[in-house]
């Protein structure tokens, strides 16, 4: 049995599958292009520190027969934190100098003298990074210039990831980190006593820090 076909009907049948081939062709086009920009990534997280959660620590040998240890009670700052890519994350910080606490109120007042720290004069020091580079599922090195005494060096954090959640207590979102450094005090203006008092100074960091909501 034959069928006879229009002449009409077969100009048709040909636009109605140009069409649909254009429409395929261009959801093919508008797929790839979604595939080379990936997922959507989220804008670095906003955190501060929980002071009554945070150590911000300091040690040296003193004559080669102990450790002396300081912890600075006050200091602040801001980590932006990119849970997706760590290395665009940054992180500044600032230590008020007078806040040291150390064994003796006569060796807290020779650090705060022009000897050490000069506090008189230079209050605050600062560390803000520079670049922040991951060494493993948990760690990372974040490196930056740290100023004392006015004088600015290079310095380096070791640093490991606790946890990143939402916290039990305050009902944000946290974060958790050790960290560690090491600093050649001369380097700042603080050579005295070197080498009887060792020149290195260890940096111990241990932090919670909790989300800012931005408005």
């Amino acid at each position: 049995m034959f069928f006879r076909i229009r002449e009409g009907e077969i100009m048709a049948r040909g636009n109605l599958r140009a069409r649909s081939g254009g429409l395929v062709t261009a959801l093919a086009a508008m797929a790839g292009i979604l595939l080379l920009l990936g997922p959507a990534r989220a804008a670095p997280e906003r955190y501060v520190f929980d002071p009554a959660h945070s150590y911000l620590g300091i040690a040296w040998q003193h004559l080669g027969f102990s450790t002396s240890y300081g912890q600075f009670r006050h200091f602040s700052g801001e980590l932006w934190l990119d849970e997706q890519n760590p290395e665009k994350s940054r992180l500044q910080v600032t230590i008020e100098i007078p806040s040291l606490e150390v064994a003796s109120d006569q060796l807290q007042k020779e650090l705060m003298s022009k000897a050490f720290f000069d506090a008189a004069r230079y209050p605050t020091a600062t560390f803000v990074s520079e670049k922040v580079i991951r060494t493993g599922p948990q760690t990372a090195q974040v490196q930056g210039k740290l100023t004392i005494r006015g004088i600015t060096r290079p310095a380096t954090l070791e640093v490991v990831l606790n946890k990143i959640g939402d916290h039990p207590i305050r009902k944000v979102k946290a974060a958790g980190f050790d960290a560690r450094a090491v600093i050649r005090r001369s380097e700042f203006g603080m050579g005295a006593y070197v080498p009887m008092v060792s020149d290195e100074v260890g940096i111990f960091v241990s932090t919670e820090l909790l989300r800012q909501d931005e408005k």
